[in-house]
């Protein structure tokens, strides 16, 4: 399984490494797949990751713009307290201080690998607003709001079952003869005045049970005395909003950082397949 690119051997030992670095992930993504199929495509996709390394590590050795040592030592500082100090990280990789001037080339070398895919995405330019429109026309799916309910509540925690489930059947009788909701809300409430009416909020935003009373009822109705973990609760829906797109304006950095990203992305994808063009590799 070895193999040689430009010349540069690569052991069996860093691809099968590799296969165990992705292997978690790859099989919580692929676990319906045939086992033996999963581990062929597992082998392959390490292998070429190893080779997109090592090709990008050669093209990083041929830069002539040095890395500043400063820049070095404080990607080596930040290595050792990601691993909880430099006591523990030379413990975990069974290194010394004597090791740190080959750390520090490594580390010299993937700097300048990133230097390199940083030069690549900054010469993507930004899409343009025409484009934006354009993505924006084309994908109307993606750019859906939830429904939204608004909403006000009574709540009263359990520090006393019995006392709180009174409070809130007292509560619901003075709305049913006629008191404005939101008025025996901040009479019985547990929570501040000012957090009665809770506006407007999608699934999500709430917990749970809360939810799934707020989102039955029709704007106007008023539950019945339900509990969650926060206590007992009545609650009235005031409006309902449908799921709407939402206006370009308001969406419009958020489609220009994401097309930006993409194109990076590919510049990349594109700046390592064509080193493998030009590259030698050979299966030993």
């Amino acid at each position: 399984m070895s193999l040689r690119v430009n010349g540069e051997e690569i052991k069996e030992s860093d691809i099968r490494e590799e296969m165990e670095r992705l292997r978690p992930e790859y099989e919580r993504v692929f676990q319906e797949m045939d086992s033996l199929l999963r581990e062929a495509q597992l082998l392959e996709w390490a292998r070429e990751n190893v080779i997109e390394r090592v090709l990008m590590q050669q093209e990083a050795l041929n830069d002539p713009e040095d890395v500043p040592e400063k820049k070095v030592n404080a990607a080596l500082k930040d290595l050792k307290q990601q691993h909880g100090g430099e006591q523990k990280f030379f413990e975990k990789f069974d290194l010394s201080k004597d090791d740190e001037p080959i750390l520090k080339e490594d580390l010299k070398l993937q700097l300048k690998v990133e230097r390199i895919i940083e030069r690549v995405r900054e010469a993507v330019p930004a899409p343009t607003a025409e484009e934006i429109e354009q993505y924006y026309k084309a994908h109307p799916d993606d750019f859906m709001g939830p429904e939204q309910v608004r909403a006000a509540h009574i709540v009263k925690h359990i520090r006393d079952k019995e006392k709180a489930e009174q409070a809130l059947h007292e509560a619901r009788e003075e709305i049913d003869a006629g008191g404005e909701f939101i008025e025996v809300a901040k009479k019985y409430s547990d929570c501040p005045p000012d957090e009665v009416d809770l506006g407007y909020f999608p699934r999500g935003r709430m917990v749970e049970p809360f939810e799934n009373v707020a989102f039955n009822l029709e704007p106007g109705e008023i539950s019945g005395v339900f509990r969650t973990e926060f206590g007992y609760h009545i609650t009235r829906v005031y409006d309902r909003k449908p799921p709407q797109k939402y206006p370009l304006e308001q969406i419009r950095g958020q489609i220009e950082k994401e097309l930006h990203e993409e194109r990076k992305k590919e510049v990349v994808e594109q700046f390592i397949d064509e080193l493998k063009e030009k590259a030698s590799i050979e299966d030993n």
